[in-house]
């Protein structure tokens, strides 16, 4: 028999095997029709399969494979490994799956235990499912379903143990709830992070469809079943840095596919790739929003592989029903509305038939997906102006209108401010020139703003900020060519416009071009500000040294033509020093700051934000220098002066508070940090809105720093990404803010498992920086570290050297931040520990502890892991003595920091116990570690392996 014919007959068997006599026989007869040998195989198979034998517990496991994946009654209580089985709960072409709970041990589990059925092909069978174990062990993600144990029974069948979920399938689940079409496609985005992690570690489902997405009671989505995965070539696949690039992948001749929701080259036999999963997921959307496969409701396979392999499916606003809206608690009319436009567009691309034609990866078509959610414009629609306005209106209906009213009044000012001046200060012809430079601004200002006036132009009321400045941008040359003062007022103004909303060649062209008009016309002050608006935008396109060179010409100018008491003076010295922490200058920007900050205070008897601002640069000036005491203190000082000022809260309190919360992360007040991190977000949320922002971000990042520090890893996550999106979005994918942001979310992801995920992120951030700040940047060091360390994890200790190597050479530079050249230090110190070079891992270690009690303080959580970190190397070299004293102390100061040093108490407890043993120290000392370190362990994670070790470990000696 040929393998199609067999693949016809085990896929009828597994339709029917369920279904009761009379329910068999008559969709035998109507998936037969007149092919009798095929209705033959196929009931020879069931009587097969219903003949009576011995009983499962008696006698070995290989002789009833069958049995045991088809009748439960005989599988219950059966032992696979150190499980035994509870019940079935699934099947498949490849197994069946089964409820099954742990038998053997001193701890209870419950898992779904998979095992191979029976078939004519069963070495291929058998080959497949252990290609589904491998899978399992290499993706670790918290919407996939972990993998636990796996092995062969004494028979030789092969078996894994999973994660067992209990849930829904999510189309059930979401009817169930009565989730309305936002909250479904919130919950796909669980989805698409899911399988976009497979795609990362080249690994395609294939098999994506309701029945393998299960949602649990706490909305936690999980996907499952790898069974017919497949793991792809990069090479081949064209796989970089960032995972795969395109849909081309190696031919796989193997056909098992679920026929509603595979893809057309699935059904074809063609190449799968990763835009097989698009696909899939496309359908899977499909019918989440509509309650209907896009493919129709035939079950017949022919029909249903033509449809796939032909048919266009209908757009999904037009198939709903009364049915659908009910279960999404809304009208047709309503629902139908909801789903044109957007999701129509971004459902059919997903299904297009040509695999080159679809979305190119799963996460452009989550980013598509997240566009739809917060209201911005889709990748897969035309950004014209009326769909831009809509968008915008949906977003702001309030501040759409708003603008009408802030254009007018800024007219009706621009208009007073210069008449007053012109009657104080000029004769009266000069008054009628003034007069008619001011006619001129205004009619300008009110052709430009008459886009924003509903009454005057369909859907004026929804423009941006940034339309608005691209409309009065794009008429400066036909309407202003005659008249340099007026321009370049308006130049400078709309430039500072597009340095607001992250706009910065844009805004860097037209401040260029003003500055220039008020250096012709002897206007310095507002010279002095156009270049300091340009080295702002320098220093957000990472142009630090520009920025430097603009900042000085700046101070220079200020200097020669303004009065000493000019608040430009001190923002050109405060300028100048952020350029110089740009470029790791820190000794030299501290004096800029110090001189800035007493020039401010002696020019303000109130509080203000300028005073504020500057003691909160101070503190990060001090941070970097290594003075975290006094770092922490100077940011408080801003904050207490910045409420003072904005009681109301503003921009200033914002930026202060986001950069608080990254300095209280830094000297372990996690709780205080976190606090400071929301108020921030919160902040920049109600001034920003969706359209995002750098600063935004870089709270963001901070926030989720906190967040992890707290220990609330997943929301760490979701905020590290939304952060890296926000820079990216506003500042372009190469900035080195970027490259932060990736750095501070692979840490977040190294921690809480995701390996190759992380590994991935810290190479980004490293690539990144090497190419925004070029390589010997001290900001680099602790990036350079990071990734290095993860390679050490791999045991790649070859290139962690390499980079640990370069990073040194910033640790040795004149310019280098001492608690980043700690992480180097120390990790390179590990590399000489694990390549048997312990006396050089001892020198570096030492000196790593040394800087950061220097610099953090003895008991803070750093130094306790260089302190534990040398007490753990003096150990495996014997000097047990001076090791016992390090350790000893570290528990002491590590009990005293509370939950900020949880888990330096648990690395000293753990050092401290294989020193007692290896020492040679008495069972009653030893036992007294360990007791401890069980009650530490169990109050962080009662369910953790390691718990149940540790108390085999304490029988065993108290016996």
């Amino acid at each position: 028999m040929d393998r199609e014919r067999w693949e016809k007959i085990e896929q009828l068997l597994d339709e029917v095997l369920d279904l009761d006599t009379e329910a068999r026989a008559e969709r035998l007869a109507r998936e037969t029709g007149e092919d009798a040998d095929l209705r033959r195989e196929v009931e020879r198979l069931l009587a097969a399969d219903s003949d009576d034998g011995g009983g499962i517990l008696d006698r070995g496991l290989a002789p009833f494979a069958d049995r045991l994946l088809d009748e439960d009654s005989e599988a219950v209580g059966a032992r696979v490994g150190p499980y035994r089985l509870a019940r079935r709960i699934g099947r498949g072409g490849m197994g069946s799956v089964f409820l099954a709970e742990r038998v053997e041990g001193d701890f209870e589990q419950r898992v779904a235990l998979k095992i191979v059925r029976a078939s004519r092909d069963r070495h291929d069978l058998v080959a497949r499912f252990r290609h589904e174990r491998n899978i399992l062990a290499r993706l670790r993600h918290p919407n996939i379903a972990t993998l636990y144990d796996g092995g062969l029974t004494d028979d030789g069948i092969p078996y894994f143990a999973m994660e067992y979920v209990e849930g829904a399938r999510i189309t059930d689940w979401c009817d169930e709830r009565r989730l309305d079409v936002d909250a479904r496609v919130t919950l796909f985005d669980a989805v698409c992070r899911a399988v976009s992690h497979a795609h990362r570690n080249l690994v395609i489902h294939r098999d994506l469809k309701p029945s393998n997405v299960l949602v649990t009671g706490d909305a936690t989505v999980k996907l499952l079943d790898f069974g017919i995965a497949k793991v792809f070539d990069p090479e081949e696949a064209g796989v970089g840095d960032s995972g795969p690039a395109g849909p081309e992948v190696t031919v796989t001749a193997e056909r098992y596919f679920t026929p509603a929701y595979a893809a057309p080259e699935q059904v074809l036999g063609e190449p799968t790739s990763t835009a097989t999963d698009v696909f899939a997921l496309g359908v899977l959307l499909y019918e989440i929003l509509t309650g209907r496969n896009p493919h129709g409701d035939t079950t017949r396979n022919g029909e249903l592989a033509r449809a796939v392999v032909e048919t266009d499916p209908p757009s999904p606003s037009t198939v709903v029903g009364d049915a659908a809206a009910a279960a999404r608690a809304t009208t047709i009319s309503d629902l139908r509305q909801k789903l044109r436009g957007d999701l129509d567009n971004i459902l059919q691309k997903a299904l297009r038939k040509a695999p080159e034609e679809r979305y190119s990866s799963v996460e452009d078509l989550r980013l598509d997906l997240e566009r739809f959610r917060r209201q911005l414009p889709v990748s897969v629609r035309r950004a014209t102006l009326p769909y831009r306005f809509a968008k915008y209106a949906r977003r702001h209906r309030v501040a759409a209108t708003a603008v009408v009213a802030l254009a007018l009044a800024v007219v009706a000012g621009m208009v007073g401010v210069a008449w007053q001046a012109n009657v104080a200060a000029r004769e009266r012809d000069r008054a009628r020139a003034e007069a008619g430079r001011a006619e001129a601004v205004k009619d300008f200002l009110l052709e430009v703003f008459t886009a924003a006036d509903p009454t005057q132009e369909p859907g004026g009321a929804d423009v941006t900020a940034r339309e608005l400045a691209e409309r009065g941008a794009s008429r400066l040359d036909e309407r202003l060519a005659e008249a340099p003062e007026l321009r370049a007022d308006l130049e400078g103004l709309l430039g500072q416009v597009f340095l607001r909303v992250a706009e910065y060649e844009r805004a860097d062209s037209l401040l260029a071009s003003a500055g220039a008009q008020f250096r012709r016309s002897g206007r310095s002050r507002d010279a002095v500000q156009s270049l300091l608006n340009r080295a702002d935008v320098a220093h957000w396109q990472a142009r630090a040294a520009d920025a430097e060179a603009l900042c000085r010409e700046s101070l220079a100018l200020a200097e020669a033509e303004l009065p000493a008491d000019d608040v430009l003076h001190r923002t050109a010295r405060s300028s100048l020093a952020t350029a110089l922490i740009d470029q790791g200058h820190y000794e030299d920007a501290a004096r800029e700051y110090d001189v800035a900050l007493r020039a401010a205070q002696a020019a303000h008897d109130e509080p203000d934000a300028e005073v504020a601002q500057l003691w909160m640069q101070v503190g990060v000036v001090r941070r970097a220098l290594g003075d975290y005491p006094g770092s922490a203190e100077a940011a408080e000082e801003a904050l207490r002066i910045a409420r003072l000022a904005e009681p109301d809260g503003g921009l200033e309190t914002a930026r202060i508070l986001g950069s608080l919360a990254d300095i209280l992360d830094e000297v372990d007040r996690p709780d205080e940090a976190v606090q400071a991190g929301r108020e921030a977000v919160e902040m920049y949320r109600r001034m920003f809105g969706d359209r995002g922002h750098p600063e935004l971000a870089m709270t963001l990042v901070n926030l989720a720093g906190a967040v992890r520090a707290q220990g609330d890893l997943e929301e760490a996550i979701a905020l590290g990404r939304e952060g890296v999106d926000e820079f990216t979005k506003a500042l372009g994918a190469e900035h080195p803010h970027v490259a932060q942001a990736w750095n501070n979310l692979a840490v977040t992801l190294n921690r809480a498992g995701h390996k190759d995920e992380a590994l991935e992120a810290y190479s980004s951030a490293v690539r990144l920086g090497r190419a925004a700040l070029g390589r010997g940047h001290p900001r680099l060091a602790p990036w350079l570290a990071n990734y290095a360390n993860a390679l050490v994890a791999r045991g790649d200790y070859a290139t962690a050297e390499q980079i640990y190597d370069e990073g040194m050479e910033i640790v040795r530079g004149p310019e280098s931040e001492p608690v980043a050249n700690t992480y180097v230090m120390l990790g390179l110190a590990n590399v000489y520990r694990k390549t048997n070079r312990p006396e050089a891992s001892e020198r570096l270690t030492r000196e790593a502890w040394q800087i950061r009690k220097d610099t953090v303080g003895s008991g803070h959580s750093a130094e306790l892991i260089a302190r534990i970190t040398l007490a753990s190397l003096l150990s495996e070299s014997g000097k047990f003595e001076e090791a016992r004293d390090l350790l000893d102390s570290s528990i002491v100061d590590a009990r005293a920091g509370g939950p900020s040093t949880q888990g330096r108490l648990v690395q000293a407890l753990d050092e401290r116990a294989i020193l007692a043993r290896e020492a040679g120290e008495s069972m009653d000392t030893l036992a007294g570690f360990l007791r401890e370190l069980l009650a530490v362990r169990r109050e962080a994670n009662p369910d953790d392996p390691r718990v149940a070790k540790l108390e085999e470990e304490i029988a065993r000696l108290g016996s």
